[in-house]
């Protein structure tokens, strides 16, 4: 349970951070991308199961696509297309596949490496 509160929390300050980056015209600046980094991160930090993971990953990738995709000026007037819907759902797809590698990467990585178990002095 406290895994999640901190994931939760990641998912907020991702949030708070990525404000700054959504221009009111419809877009994103480049700095949106290096904050959704944190996303895999906290990923691989908090998360104690693959499953986790890769949900943690679909939902901030839900979120985090509809500034990138959705032009908020147009879409007052106009239908979001098949075009915006699969671009949303395949940017979802893929950060939920990068949490989920990144998850599985850092866990592969602490079994390669164990600490040292010496018996030495």
């Amino acid at each position: 349970m406290k895994n999640l509160l901190h994931l939760t929390g990641w998912l907020l300050l991702t949030w708070v951070l990525s404000i700054p980056c959504v221009s009111i015209w419809g877009g994103v600046e480049w700095p949106y991308f290096f904050v959704l980094l944190l996303l895999p991160f906290a990923a691989c930090r908090e998360a104690r199961r693959l499953s986790v993971a890769i949900c943690y990953g679909l939902i901030g990738g839900f979120i985090f696509a509809w500034p990138i995709f959705i032009d908020w000026q147009m879409a007052k007037y106009v239908k979001l297309g098949y075009r915006t819907e699969i671009e949303i759902f395949s940017f979802t797809i893929a950060m939920g596949f990068v949490c989920g590698m990144a998850f599985h990467l850092d866990k592969r990585g602490e079994k390669a490496s164990p600490e040292d178990k010496s018996t030495d002095g």
